[in-house]
């Protein structure tokens, strides 16, 4: 029986080589995938962060009202996220990319703790819109800021809704007449977002949908508003609708003894605006959630009413 050492150090040397080459494509695959993998994520951080850059315009001057739309080269999910922990809680914001049929992972998230940002938990797309209404009670609190990648359509809604919702001169925002997907908003049940005004009931309004609650399909939780937060509730999750209410509920806490402190200092001006004031706060640090507004609505009315009552030197907030 004949043997041929070459042929089995020649087969010994291809199967070494194959079984080195192998382990080098699997090494180079995998440092390969980790960096893109690092990329995909410094690349969403990084897309979260010039998202959050652009709520800071929002937040200026004393405009009612601002609007800016966003255009994006690729597919983009945008994540908000909402916590109450701290003086003023934050917004958590992070987003990830359409690539290769697929969602990247999320970037990391950029914390915003001054900043009141309602929307879907998850928004995607190539183009999102954003607009913000100041949000009052009885003094101003803050902008409540908008951010949207879906077309909504609005029916037999006042005509102050509808045309504050008409000069934002939004295409994404339809009024009367529907397209094809577009997400329904109406006072009744059979529309996607149900608007239903409570004002009838006895709680103090200015004006017709100024408290009550919105619904969506398929939910059982009713989101209460009050003033411009109707605008917020339509556009939002329930979750962070909640999550917002509270966080400006402790934006009131603070302003109001803040207030208190400054009005304590005009010895000439009285004492009047100091207990209203202090119930304010007190019932805006006990906030459980939306459902505690209309009590809040009445304590801001109160306030106000004392506020306006004062001498123009005595006031502590602009009207």
């Amino acid at each position: 029986m004949n043997t041929d050492k070459r042929g089995f150090e020649f087969s010994f040397a291809w199967l070494f080589a194959i079984i080195v080459g192998a382990v080098i494509l699997f090494l180079a695959l995998y440092f390969s995938t980790g960096i893109i993998r690092g990329t995909s994520y410094q690349r969403d951080t990084e897309i979260a962060k010039e998202l959050t850059l652009l709520f800071d315009p929002f937040a200026t001057g004393f405009a009612e009202t601002k609007i800016d739309t966003i255009t994006l080269p690729v597919e983009t999910r945008v994540l908000n996220a909402c916590s109450t922990k701290g003086v003023f809680g934050s917004q958590l914001i992070s987003s990830s990319q359409h690539s290769l049929g697929k969602w990247s992972e999320p970037g990391g998230e950029i914390a915003v703790n001054n900043r009141y940002v309602f929307s879907r938990e998850i928004e995607d797309g190539k183009k999102f819109f954003l607009f913000s209404k100041n949000f009052e009670m009885p003094f101003k609190a803050s902008e409540i800021i908008i951010l949207s990648s879906g077309k909504y359509c609005f029916k037999n809604m006042p005509d102050h809704v509808e045309d504050a919702l008409r000069n934002l001169n939004l295409e994404d925002i339809e009024i009367g007449n529907c397209s094809f997907g577009s997400v329904t908003v109406c006072p009744s049940s059979g529309c996607d977002v149900q608007v239903a005004d409570l004002c009838r009931t006895g709680i103090f309004c200015e004006r017709e949908y100024n408290y009550g609650y919105v619904m969506r399909k398929g939910s059982t939780k009713k989101m209460y508003y009050s003033g411009n937060l109707l605008y917020s509730a339509i556009f939002s999750d329930p979750d962070i609708y909640e999550c917002n209410v509270k966080r400006l509920a402790q934006k009131i806490t603070e302003l109001s003894k803040l207030y208190r402190d400054q009005n304590a200092f005009n010895d000439f001006c009285g004492t009047t605006l100091e207990a209203p004031l202090l119930q304010l706060a007190q019932n805006a640090q006990s906030l459980r959630g939306s459902v505690d507004l209309a009590s809040l609505l009445d304590d801001a009315r109160a306030v106000r009413e004392v506020h306006d009552g004062l001498q123009e030197d005595c006031r502590v907030w602009a009207r």
